[in-house]
């Protein structure tokens, strides 16, 4: 299956991010990855937002706020694997 552009630049920035070490990069790429998932494949959306919580939560980032929202409203939506 061919990706999208957007999930194309998404995953660059997450690797870019993963390379120079920088969470809250990691984590705004992770959750824009998320963001494209979520009407295709919710499960790997859900995964998308874990991971960058945990991420996110120890810089102190008020953008975690957004995720955790997004992420109670997907578990809410989505069954647990």
């Amino acid at each position: 299956m061919a990706r999208s552009s957007p999930l194309r630049a998404h995953q660059r920035a997450l690797d870019l991010a993963v390379r120079i070490d920088n969470r809250y990069e990691q984590a705004r790429a992770l959750a824009g990855l998320a963001e494209h998932l979520l009407s295709t494949d919710p499960t790997e959306a859900r995964r998308h937002l874990e991971r960058p919580l945990v991420l996110i939560v120890p810089t102190g980032a008020p953008e975690r706020f957004e995720i955790e929202r997004r992420l109670d409203a997907l578990k809410q939506s989505t069954p647990t694997c």
